[in-house]
């Protein structure tokens, strides 16, 4: 599910449905993951850190990422595999995405 995110009041509505992915979601489900989603989750987990969508595509051999990356971002956060937050920034619109994997001992009490 993508939300289009301009005010703080819808932020916050995309959380509670993130979260409430991951307590519905659990491991002994299977989560199918393309090609691309493997990749873009094993590089946030290879860097341990918040990363930025400029920085992913750097790691990724890109130049940017394309919007189907942008629509995998929010499906590994909705099932949990990563974590998103919206970091403020200078710039035309003023915040960017940050992502990491998520920590394997919080998806599994999720």
């Amino acid at each position: 599910m993508l939300l289009k995110v301009s005010s703080q009041p819808e932020m916050e509505e995309r959380m509670l449905v993130v979260n409430r992915a991951r307590r519905t979601s659990s491991l002994d489900e299977s989560i199918h993951l393309t090609k691309q989603g493997e990749q873009i989750l094993a590089l946030l987990r290879e860097a341990k850190t918040w990363t930025n969508r400029s920085m992913l595509a750097r790691l990724a051999g890109k130049s940017a990422l394309n919007r189907w990356d942008v629509v995998l971002l929010d499906r590994l956060t909705a099932a949990g595999l990563i974590e998103a937050r919206r970091v403020p920034r200078h710039g035309p619109i003023g915040f960017e995405w940050q992502y990491r994997a998520a920590n394997r001992k919080t998806v599994e009490n999720a």
